[in-house]
């Protein structure tokens, strides 16, 4: 994917600091920023104000095409868990508890099943995530916790590679790079870990490893572990080819990193320590909880490069609640506050891609009319 990108050029000397910086705006306005920029051990750090620098934006939804259809089984889904699209358009959905990938052409249209329950080549136990591997269109479907299996772009199985630990996510680069994000777990404490996988599924390169705070106990000779949905956890997504931003929960602050792991760009957010209510602490009784409320509970991007925060628990909250969304530039500066559907999965060429339950599962797209005016840098 071709991720162009307009920035700003601003050139900065090591500890300069930056205040009120001029950035025209939409219908004739002149916005002034008020953040900072230093250079701090040789990587440049945005530091915003926690006010956005264009306002508020509601996205103009308007839906175009809905995928689902109980009386079909090509279109009938269970427990939906993934979704992505490839640069064709072409739609893929990982329907987890009927144990396949299901592709659409951009009309919506059934062209292939992908797996099917099973143990051994091409099968699953429990299809989680799709990603599409640009280059080669390649399809990588994250089974169960330890499992990727990968397809050809006719769904053939190529190989299946099991991975030493457990993992919440990955993705894969323009050049077939697979970057995963671990769950290490030993004894009563659990790490996350951000790491370059191997062909073999190993961990070749460690970036990031940060405690994750799930609740993990022993009781009558085993271990039993609780998640809370308000774990301080570590978030990434990819961003441009070869790039990936990542996050830890308990503060504002994020670093885009290279696939050799070397960071070149970190930007934070003014922003007061978020507390639990009584009766969110109340809800969870025994189960420890952090000190304070992540700060952020996902990350996501789109092909403008343009980073997505979501600032409240969709997961843990009852009703069709929206993700709250802080969007942020490539470059790190704070651009928009924002709302979108509650199981977004993909943003793409100025469509929104998200799934809507209730009797049944629907994917929906739908197109974002203001899209022209969503600015993605300064």
């Amino acid at each position: 994917m071709n991720r162009n990108l307009q920035t700003a050029s601003i050139g900065i000397l090591s500890g300069l600091i930056l205040l009120g910086l001029s950035v025209d705006g939409s219908a004739g306005q002149n916005h002034q920023w008020k953040g900072k920029i230093e250079t701090v051990d040789g990587v440049k750090v945005i530091r915003n104000p926690n006010e956005p620098l264009y306002g508020d934006i509601k996205l103009d939804l308007e839906e175009d095409l809905k995928i689902g259809n109980p009386d079909d089984e090509n279109y009938l889904f269970y427990r939906v868990r993934g979704i992505d699209v490839d640069n064709e358009g072409n739609i893929y959905v990982a329907d987890m508890s009927n144990f396949r990938i299901q592709k659409f052409d951009k009309a919506g249209k059934y062209l292939l099943t992908i797996g099917r329950k099973g143990q051994g080549p091409g099968e699953f136990d429990l299809p989680m995530a799709v990603h599409i591997e640009e280059k080669t269109g390649n399809i990588l479907v994250q089974d169960q916790a330890y499992t990727i299996e990968i397809f050809a772009p006719d769904g053939k199985p190529i190989r299946s590679m099991r991975l030493e630990t457990a993992f919440r996510g990955f993705s894969i680069t323009s050049d077939g790079t697979i970057v995963a994000l671990m769950t290490v777990t030993s004894g009563t404490t659990a790490n996350h870990r951000l790491a370059r996988i191997s062909p073999e599924g190993k961990a070749a390169q460690v970036y990031v490893d940060v405690p994750y705070t799930m609740h993990i106990e022993q009781v009558a000779g085993g271990t039993m572990s609780v998640t809370t949905g308000h774990e301080l956890a570590l978030q990434f997504d990819r961003i441009g080819g070869d790039s990936f931003v990542n996050g830890y929960s308990k503060e504002y602050a994020f670093s885009i990193i290279d696939l050799a792991g070397k960071p070149f760009l970190r930007f934070t957010k003014e922003e007061p320590a978020p507390k639990f209510t009584s009766k969110e602490k109340a809800r969870f009784k025994r189960i420890p909880l952090p000190e304070n409320k992540p700060y952020f509970y996902a990350l996501f991007t789109d092909d403008m490069g343009r980073i997505y925060v979501q600032r409240n628990n969709t997961w843990a909250e009852e009703g069709d609640i929206q993700k709250e969304i802080d969007v942020f530039s490539r470059d790190g500066y704070f651009l928009y506050r924002t709302k979108l559907p509650k199981h977004t999965a993909v943003i793409r060429s100025g469509y929104v891609y998200a799934l809507e339950v209730n009797d049944d599962e629907i994917v929906k797209r739908f197109k974002i009319k203001n899209w022209g005016t969503f600015k993605s840098g300064l």
